[in-house]
């Protein structure tokens, strides 16, 4: 057999093995690092910046507000098609834009896209809105960990190795 008959037969192998592309998260042409060079305005970047499955806020029941921040806040939500409980962040475009902050919202889901571990919650959707963008997080029950130390005051010794076991175990997976 020849060099170029063997390669045909292992990427024939290769691609029965791959799964296909509408499984894989795929890169947006707007996360490469050199697309903001090409003199897109930081208002074009920031409306490019969602894509992925069709989903709409209209897609989601609001149950609650989880949480408030700079840019906008995160609500409890429910997916009115499957039922499934999830935290829907929601950030003003003028905000981030304002307060020079699109290479970070950038960043955070660009990062959440391609995390998995069990101590960081996974970004399910994103999408957006001519005034915002929505990031479709797990939902996880007990709230921050800061509100529960300020709420306590001190953890026990027991308590805080398993927190801190936690953080190194997610900060590990990062790194």
């Amino acid at each position: 057999m020849t060099k170029s008959k063997s390669r045909k037969k292992k990427n024939n192998a290769t691609r029965k093995a791959t799964p296909p592309t509408a499984t894989k998260k795929e890169t947006p042409q707007e996360d490469k690092p050199d697309n903001n060079k090409e003199g897109i305005s930081k208002e074009e970047f920031i409306n490019q910046l969602c894509s992925g499955k069709k989903v709409s806020a209209s897609d989601f029941e609001l149950l609650r507000v989880i949480g408030r921040g700079s840019f906008g806040k995160v609500m409890q939500v429910k997916h009115t098609e499957t039922g499934k409980i999830y935290a829907m962040k929601t950030m003003r475009k003028d905000n981030i834009i304002a307060k020079n902050q699109v290479a970070h919202t950038k960043d955070e889901k660009h990062i959440l896209q391609r995390i998995k571990h069990p101590f960081i919650v996974n970004l399910n959707y994103a999408f957006q809105t001519k005034d915002k963008l929505y990031m479709i997080l797990d939902y996880v029950n007990g709230g921050e960990l800061f509100w529960h130390l300020k709420r306590e005051g001190n953890f026990s010794e027991e308590r805080s190795k398993f927190y801190a076991a936690e953080i190194a175990s997610a900060l590990l997976h990062l790194h």
